[in-house]
């Protein structure tokens, strides 16, 4: 059997770590949100509001209120006669709000992922009103009682609504899960998924694992050992809160991880863009020097072409002047000469001269 100071301890060191991961994710996630901030007003100054996305906004949130839960919890252990009941019924009302924040967190991925937003969002109405239904019940069977021999305050859980909140929680997570996959279930059997997406599927599947796994242990807890021994079942709520938060926050992990890929895929883009540039620039180059060639032999030709053709038609027309010379026709129509060499058919004497060239 545990003692008092025993299990203070142990709810001590385990709220302390829950919180203490609570508190880094939440001063990353404002460190990242001010980062944002800033390049927000250095690229666009003349923006006047400042934008955080749903994400953050969400780990802020639940981050802050797991601080606030804990620090119920702990403050629960040290109510006196006249507080213990109200004092663990606020308690388990901040545990639902913290529970039921984890699910919509991953609920919300799951919706800004999906390109069916109208059934995915009716099923998670589905799942929500489930939640809320155990949510509930819990705060109506399950209390807080005096303890008089050991002057504690004790939690009494309910074993049925217990366990109906780890089902619930375990039918989101998986829903979360099931929807990712049939998403990327045909790029994962073919092996063309994309790495980002990849990467997704590969969290949804490992929160899912770690949620499967707490949620089942506590169910078990409940149902079968919470009723007889109180002090396993608030150990079991404080590792599951600690697994929760922990999951929570490892969304900073991947969202590194996510922006790192992009990353590499804009720098292989920017490469790849720089290389396809230089080939085009080769191939105008080669095009250009080829039509410069073919010019330059285009134009050799003609200047060939007309150089025949001006010497045929001087040689002509000095023909035709000794002609003129011997029928003594000379003075009459001398005037003709190298002027008649405008009246022979240059067309003609170009076919015949680009002929004879080829």
């Amino acid at each position: 059997m545990v003692s008092g100071n025993q299990a203070f301890v142990l709810y001590g060191l385990i709220s302390g770590l829950t919180a203490e991961i609570a508190f880094q994710g939440l001063f990353n996630t404002l460190y990242s949100v001010k980062l944002q901030q800033i390049q927000q007003r250095i690229t666009r100054p003349l923006c006047n509001g400042i934008s955080i996305s749903p994400i953050s906004a969400f780990m802020i949130a639940f981050n802050a209120w797991c601080v606030i839960y804990i620090s119920i919890n702990m403050a629960v252990l040290f109510a006196t006669a006249s507080t213990c009941y109200f004092g663990q019924f606020i308690a388990n009302g901040s545990s639902q709000v913290f529970y039921i924040m984890f699910d919509g967190f991953m609920l919300y991925k799951t919706y800004m992922l999906c390109t069916q937003k109208r059934t995915v969002r009716f099923w998670i109405t589905i799942i929500l009103v489930h939640r809320a239904a155990w949510t509930i019940s819990d705060l109506i069977l399950s209390k807080g009682f005096w303890d008089a021999d050991t002057e504690t305050c004790v939690y009494m859980q309910n074993p049925v609504t217990g366990f109906g909140n780890n089902a619930s929680d375990i039918v989101a997570d998986l829903f979360c899960t099931i929807v990712s996959l049939k998403k990327n279930w045909g790029m994962l059997m073919t092996g063309s998924i994309s790495e980002a997406a990849r990467v997704i599927v590969n969290e949804n599947i490992l929160r899912s694992v770690v949620v499967l796994f707490v949620n089942s242990f506590v169910s078990y807890v409940f149902l079968c050992l919470g009723p007889s021994d109180p002090f396993l079942a608030w150990t079991a709520y404080l590792i599951q809160n600690y697994f929760y938060a922990r999951c929570f926050n490892a969304e900073l992990f991947w969202l590194h991880v996510r922006k790192q890929i992009s990353t590499r895929q804009k720098e292989s883009s920017n490469l790849e863009s720089v290389l396809q540039d230089s080939i085009n620039r080769l191939k105008a180059h080669d095009t250009e020097t080829q039509l410069e060639r073919d010019r330059a032999r285009v134009g050799s030709l003609d200047a060939a072409t007309v150089l025949y053709r001006d010497k045929t038609a001087v040689e002509i027309a000095n023909r035709r002047i000794t002609t003129l010379k011997r029928s003594k026709q000379l003075n009459q129509t001398f005037s003709v000469s190298l002027n008649d060499i405008s009246s022979i058919p240059s067309k003609s004497l170009y076919q015949s001269s680009s002929l004879d060239l080829n």
